[in-house]
Formats: C-alpha cells, sequence, structure tokens
C-alpha cells in the first residue's frame, strides 16, 4: 500500500515542508527511479521516486549515495526553481509540486502508468521520466479515476470490491479488515444487503476512513504469507505488526527494501531451481539405470539361453513365419520362445544373441561409471535439499556463493546454448528478447523454449520471426521494453523496411498450434497491437 491514495495523503502533508526549498539536483542511477535534491542554503532533503510496478512509492530519504560515475542528470529547466506549494490531485495517486515556472506532476497509478512529467504554467508537457517522445508537446491531463458513486453501489458487486473501488478509497487491504471488524462476508454482493444495511455500512466506513486519515503513525504488518504491508492503522485481520513508527519515511523504506529483497529472492531461487533440478532429473535416470542392472543381468542370461534353445532345436533352423516357439530346456523344462514371423529361427536366435549383447555392454558402461553416477545423484539431491531450506536472501546468497563454480558452468553452458540456437538481444537487467531464425526455429522458441508468461511477438498480418521476451522484472515490462521488443520483432520480418510497422503482442499462454499446422503456423486467443518502427538494439548479442 506504499502508493494507496490515504498513504499519498498523509505524504503529501510532509511534502509540504518542502515549500521555499530550491531544486539543485536531479539524477537516476538506474531507468526505474529518480532523486530530487531540495536545498534551502541550511540544509538537504532528497526525494525518491520509484516507477517500478508494484513497487512504485515515493518518499524523503538521507541516505542517498551519490555515485556520480553512474548517474544521469534530468530535467535541467527546473534546476534553481522553488517549491511554491505541493498538493494531492482530487481524488487520484499524482502529486503536484507547483514551481515558480513549471510543474512537477509525480503519477503512482500502479503497473506501467508510474511517471514524472514535468510541464510549464500552462500544463504543456516539456519532459518526462518515461515515455518523454511520445508526451513532449501534449497538454497534461488529469482523469478523475472512475469511482463507485456512495449513493448508489452496483447491486452485483461483491462488498468488498464495493468498497475497495468507490469514493471512499479504500484499498482493499483496508476493505478486508473495514468487513472483518464489522462481521460482514466477503462473498455478499452489494443486493444481499438491504437499504439499512448498506447506510449502516457507509456510516461505519466513513468512521474507519476518519480513522485512517487522523492516524499520525504508520505501521508495517506481516500477513500470513509472511509479506511486509504498510498501513496507517493496525490490521488485525491481515496479520501482525511488526514495526510502528511516526516516521512514516522510514517505514515505508523498510517495506520496499524488503519487497526487493523478496523479488531478487524468487528470481535466483527460480534460476538455481531450475538448474538443480534439470541436474537432479538427469542423474535420477542414470541412477534408476543402474539400480535396474540385476534386471538386465536376468535379461542378459534368458536372452542367450533362448539363443541356445533355437540353434539346438531339430527342425528346419531356415524356417520362418512362426510368432513363437515351445523347445524343452536343458533341465527338462518347457520353454516357450517368442519370435519375429519375419524372421527365420536361426535369425531369431541372432537376434536374441544381439539384444544380450547390447545389455552386456551397458552393464559393463554401467559398472564402470556406477560410482560417480550415484555420487553425481546424491550430490544433485544434496544440492537441492539445501536449495529448499534457504528462506532467507542471506542463507540463499551464502548457497549460491559456495556452490558458485558449479553454477557458473552450467549457466556459461546454457547461455552458449541458447545462443546458438536463437537471436538473442539483451534490453535491460530484467529483460532479454529471443528470435527464431526459420520456421522450424519459430516452432522451437514459442513452444520449446517460451513459457506461459513470457511474452510473445510478430510482425501482423505478414510474414516474420517469432520472438519471446523474457521478462524477471517486477509487475509487467515497461512501455518501452514492449515497445523495444516490437520493434526487433518488425525489423526480423518481411516488413523490415516500413516506417512504422503494428506487431502483435501477448502472453505465451494465448498462443497455440492448430492440429496439422504448418511449421511456425500459430492462433492468437487475446493480443495487443503496437505501431513500432523496425530496429534492433545498437548492443545485442546474436
Amino acid at each position: 500500500m506504499l502508493n494507496q491514495f490515504y498513504t499519498l495523503q498523509k505524504i503529501t502533508h510532509k511534502l509540504r515542508d518542502l515549500v521555499g526549498f530550491k531544486i539543485v539536483e536531479v539524477v537516476t542511477q538506474d531507468k526505474d527511479s529518480v532523486v530530487f535534491a531540495f536545498f534551502d542554503n541550511v540544509e538537504f532533503h532528497f526525494l525518491r521516486f520509484i516507477s517500478i510496478p508494484n513497487f512504485e512509492c515515493i518518499f524523503l530519504t538521507n541516505n542517498f549515495k551519490n555515485k556520480r560515475s553512474k548517474q544521469t542528470n534530468l530535467f535541467p529547466e527546473i534546476i534553481n526553481e522553488i517549491v511554491q506549494d505541493v498538493e494531492l490531485i482530487g481524488n487520484s495517486r499524482i502529486i503536484q509540486f507547483s514551481l515558480m515556472k513549471y510543474n512537477i506532476f509525480f503519477q503512482l497509478f500502479g503497473g506501467g502508468n508510474n511517471n514524472v512529467i514535468i510541464t510549464n504554467k500552462n500544463l504543456l508537457m516539456s519532459n518526462a521520466l518515461n515515455n518523454a517522445k511520445e508526451l513532449v508537446g501534449n497538454t497534461f491531463e488529469y482523469v478523475a479515476p472512475n469511482l463507485f458513486n456512495l449513493d448508489h453501489f452496483p447491486p452485483e458487486t461483491t462488498i468488498k470490491k464495493a468498497l475497495s473501488n468507490s469514493q471512499l478509497m479504500l484499498h482493499s487491504y483496508y476493505a478486508q479488515e473495514f468487513i472483518k471488524e464489522n462481521n460482514l462476508n466477503f462473498n455478499y454482493n452489494v443486493k444481499d444487503f438491504s437499504t439499512e444495511e448498506i447506510n449502516l455500512i457507509l456510516k461505519n466506513t466513513k468512521d474507519f476512513v476518519n480513522q485512517i486519515q487522523n492516524s499520525n503513525i504508520g505501521y508495517i504488518i506481516q500477513n500470513q504469507d509472511g509479506n511486509l504491508i504498510f498501513s496507517l492503522i493496525p490490521l488485525n485481520n491481515v496479520g501482525k505488526i511488526v514495526e510502528k513508527s511516526e516516521n512514516l519515511f522510514d517505514l515505508i523504506q523498510k517495506v520496499l527494501i524488503f519487497r526487493f529483497k523478496q523479488n531478487k529472492f524468487k528470481t535466483l531461487f527460480r534460476k538455481l531451481e531450475k538448474i538443480l533440478n534439470d541436474d537432479y532429473k538427469q542423474f535420477k535416470r542414470q541412477y534408476n539405470s543402474i539400480l535396474s542392472d540385476k534386471l538386465k543381468k536376468e535379461l542378459t542370461i534368458k536372452y542367450r539361453n533362448y539363443g541356445d534353445l533355437i540353434y539346438s532345436f531339430s527342425a528346419n533352423l531356415k524356417e520362418k513365419g512362426k510368432s513363437e516357439i515351445a523347445i524343452t530346456d536343458f533341465e527338462g523344462m518347457e520353454q516357450v520362445i517368442p519370435l519375429s514371423t519375419k524372421m527365420t529361427l536361426v535369425e531369431n536366435a541372432e537376434n536374441y544373441y544381439k539384444k544380450a549383447k547390447n545389455l552386456n555392454k551397458r552393464l559393463i558402461i554401467n559398472d564402470l561409471r556406477k560410482e560417480k553416477v550415484i555420487n553425481q545423484y546424491r550430490l544433485a539431491e544434496k544440492r537441492l535439499k539445501e536449495l529448499t531450506e534457504c528462506k532467507t536472501l542471506f542463507e540463499l546468497t551464502n548457497f549460491y556463493k559456495k556452490e558458485s563454480v558449479y553454477f557458473k558452468l552450467k549457466m556459461a553452458k546454457e547461455e552458449k546454448e541458447i545462443s546458438e540456437r536463437f537471436r538473442k538481444f539483451v534490453l535491460s537487467e530484467n529483460a532479454v528478447a529471443f528470435v527464431g531464425k526459420d520456421a522450424k526455429n519459430n516452432d522451437e522458441l514459442t513452444f520449446g523454449f517460451g513459457k506461459a508468461n513470457d511474452y510473445w511477438f510478430h510482425i501482423r498480418g505478414a510474414s516474420g520471426s517469432h520472438c519471446i521476451l523474457k521478462y524477471n522484472g517486477a509487475g509487467s515490462p515497461s512501455k518501452q521494453i514492449i515497445e523495444q521488443t516490437a520493434s526487433i520483432a518488425a525489423y526480423f520480418s518481411s516488413q523490415r523496411n516500413g516506417k512504422f510497422v503494428p506487431v502483435a503482442y501477448t502472453q505465451k499462454k494465448y498462443v497455440r498450434k492448430p492440429k496439422g499446422a504448418n511449421i511456425g503456423a500459430v492462433v492468437i486467443s487475446k493480443e495487443e497491437v503496437v505501431l513500432v518502427e523496425p530496429k534492433i538494439p545498437t548492443e545485442t548479442e546474436d
């Protein structure tokens, strides 16, 4: 709830302390955040804005380390501008800084719509953190959120959704707390309550909102899943209080750091788990093969015996067409031996000798590598167990360091194999695009390499390569990443020389191959389209 309306309301109130301060520097050290340095000739304050989906937030901090070698200066037009006012616009999640000649709008909408926008006093946009090319020159417009009217909740809507998306501006966690406090049923729709009940709910909810707005303390709540939530009131029905403080910015930073660590943990865990699982499955197959050597030995003896018995048969050995033959063995027991009808008795006997010989070869090989395979299997099993016991980023990082040689070799091998199979383009730390090289390779990329939640791209209405975007960042890929990937897909298509061409994209789970379809042909059940210029990044890995 770092960008929840009432949180932003409190933040805005505290940011008014910056009125009269001068902006002396605006820098970014990565594309997803920006830091504003304010100075009043006595002290500095640093305002940090983060636009990463699911991590969007804004707060004052004293812990900004200025890494000159990695930073980029932004928004030169507002340097030395003095803050005149700070306000939260209407019921939105937009904080406006009014300067002498300019305005700064901090958008914390969530998803890919987080942004910092600079306008002049006539609201003409002159700069932006994200999508500056598309925005500059246009007029900044505030679109009020579409919220349920308190006088008429939609009757078919659950009471939780009605409260969360109404003019009361309750977040789902606040709505959940209110519903539990008032012993309401989550599954009830608005229509299931009488008019008197709805009126009582509204009265109690307004009291609940006043409690939130009048709070001067922030809380960090840990829910049942172990996630940390920032709140302005205790959430007894959501989780336990981990920490409370009047310093809201300090709590916000702690929740943010936890989320970044949690995301880093999940990303690294999934990566290591895949490597270990692949090894474990491979060595388990080999281990099970060795465990079945007893059966192979028995089959080897049996097949040799079948060959000997067939040769001892006094009938015509060149006879064929029989599916089986009954022969009394050397101990006086009758044996029924299966035969191939396409072979003579002699050929059947030789085939059994061949089978016995091949099995014996495998037994010899297994015997030579038995100890090695058992050790590899047990080591893979041990590593996988150690991984599952890692519950914190610290534990996981230590495990990775301990096994770093092993993991680096595995990752290097995997990277080499992937690079040989597909074209590869590194778009950011969390986004890599892969492109098929031909129709058969397209099928392999989409249905072999691509996972359900990967993003799939293809030129719309023309022939071209399939493109898979693998994104392991927080939330969804930014508009910039989507457009970059679409441009790559357009470049590797028959429309490469077009100025602006349409590219369809969707998640891979919405792409299927009809039975009997040609190589490379697919059907998409859901898509979006973006117009882009066909081009590839200047720095690529082929």
